[in-house]
């Protein structure tokens, strides 16, 4: 599967439980609430296995040295961001924050990857 599948894939993951909510839903707002966080709670882990999936394509760029060191640490910073999510401590942040900066961070690496990635592939060509 490509990259840009993945994230498309992502982005439905994140934003089927809240359509489907507004859709179908002839409930009160309390229930819609409770409905959309269900499915953002159902959908967290996915998005991190997209993001992680993506981070360690990511790592085969950095691993080619053709990403700017710039780039490299914007990436890391986001990244770093998302992993304690993934890994179940959302501390204060709430699901709906955490299922963004899931995306917001697979975004920016999928972004990285694209704007590197003719680079990769010369270097492994020559």
């Amino acid at each position: 599967m490509k990259l840009k599948d993945f994230f498309r894939m992502l982005i439905a993951i994140c934003l089927l439980p809240l359509a489907m909510a507004a859709a179908g839903c002839q409930a009160t707002g309390g229930d819609l609430a409770t409905k959309i966080e269900a499915g953002l709670r159902a959908n967290l882990p996915q998005a991190c296995k997209v993001t992680k999936a993506a981070y360690a394509t990511f790592q085969q760029f950095v691993q080619a040295e053709v990403v700017s060191t710039k780039v490299v640490n914007k990436v890391e910073v986001t990244y770093a961001g998302v992993v304690p999510l993934c890994d179940g401590d959302t501390g204060n942040v709430t699901l709906a924050d955490a299922v963004g900066r899931v995306i917001s961070a697979g975004l920016a690496i999928n972004q990285a990857i694209r704007d590197n990635k003719n680079k990769v592939e010369m270097a492994s060509s020559g």
